[in-house]
């Protein structure tokens, strides 16, 4: 090979290197200004009720805020379930109850992002979820394993919140199942 040719190629390698960092920045940055905006919209909707979008084309919006603090985490639940929602919180299940309101409220989110910390839940753990109608208390009663299409039923008379997420936790493919903690009310 000759050293035009060397130095061509070095460049041309340079020069993908430098797109890849700067496309990786774009993403990191883009992925802070989202949770940046999700939480101003968070916190709105808390003070007021609002149909408070974090940004005008966004097709979801942000409903309570959920909050377990011997783990020191906060999640915003927003409007929906579908993918473009999980990658920036929990999403709550349409047809379901509101988030601490009265039945049965289903709330997902991805394992390996938001929804992470359901393996770190006990029972007896205190959860909270605050809405702009006011906050609820709520314990952890359990988690298991269910077959990913197992339809969702209620279980029966009392306010209930079930958060999901895939299983097994660790898997880089989906999986068959999904992890499942019950809380209760308080």
């Amino acid at each position: 090979m000759t050293r035009t040719a060397i130095r061509n190629l070095a460049a041309a390698l340079a020069i993908a290197g430098a797109a890849a960092v700067v496309g990786d920045a774009y993403l990191a940055a883009k992925g802070v200004l989202a949770r940046t905006l999700i939480a101003r919209a968070t916190e709105a909707t808390l003070v007021d009720g609002g149909d408070h979008r974090p940004w005008p084309w966004a097709d979801f919006r942000p409903l309570a805020l959920l909050e377990v603090p011997r783990l020191g985490v906060q999640r915003p639940i927003l409007s929906g379930a579908g993918g473009a929602v999980l990658a920036f919180g929990l999403g709550h299940v349409d047809g379901t109850a509101a988030p601490g309101g009265t039945g049965l409220s289903v709330v997902g989110g991805h394992r390996d992002g938001d929804a992470r910390f359901l393996v770190r839940l006990e029972p007896g753990d205190r959860v909270r979820v605050r809405t702009a109608t006011g906050d609820s208390g709520w314990r952890v009663r359990g988690a298991r394993v269910l077959q990913a299409d197992a339809p969702v039923r209620d279980p029966g008379p009392g306010d209930r919140i079930w958060l999901v997420t895939c299983w097994p936790i660790d898997a880089v493919r989906p999986g068959p199942s999904r992890y499942v903690v019950e809380l209760f009310r308080e």
